[in-house]
């Protein structure tokens, strides 16, 4: 609901795009293309253009008019993929906790790791995100040495998982 506006502002750019489309081809063709009789039927083509449907009920015919076609056609595939941006977008903010100056520290999402398991039977591996992981300019050699060791440790389990899933299928 917060990208309203830039949703908005999308939905009037596909509405210029349409007039704009439209009002294109009927001048290209009308004069030696008698499917672009009118306005409205030209809207009908710059409607399925830019939907990327392209029915083939009407085409245009002269050069320049299948180039401005062709331009059409790229834009409506350009214009579908201004909402998506948008809404995911939108999404990534709220997941973030990126929702403006009103909203508080305690209604966004706490999301301070990422657990993910390949197997039910597996234990989920916790990985921090990369606002929590400190730089190594930030450790002591001894913190450095004791996360090599646990790192080893862990590849060095997982390794033997892999192992022994891999001998588990051969069977």
């Amino acid at each position: 609901w917060r990208k309203r506006h830039e949703l908005l502002a999308t939905m009037g750019l596909a509405g210029l795009l349409l007039f704009t489309s439209a009002a294109t081809m009927y001048y290209l063709e009308s004069s030696d293309n008698e499917q672009f009789s009118s306005m409205l039927v030209s809207m009908w083509w710059a409607t399925t253009a830019l939907t990327t449907i392209g029915y083939g009920d009407i085409v245009p015919q002269t050069p320049l008019g299948r180039f401005c076609g062709c331009i059409v056609g790229f834009l409506g595939v350009t214009l579908f993929a201004l909402p998506a941006g948008i809404v995911s977008a939108g999404f990534q903010d709220m997941v973030q906790g990126q929702e403006g100056s009103s909203s508080s520290p305690d209604s966004r999402p706490n999301i301070s790791t990422t657990s993910f398991s390949f197997y039910a039977d597996t234990p989920a591996v916790t990985v921090a995100p990369p606002s929590k992981i400190r730089k190594e300019s930030e450790r002591s050699g001894d913190e450095i040495d004791a996360l090599r060791a646990e790192m080893s440790a862990r590849l060095n389990s997982l390794q033997t998982e892999l192992t022994e899933l891999r001998s588990g299928q051969s069977q």
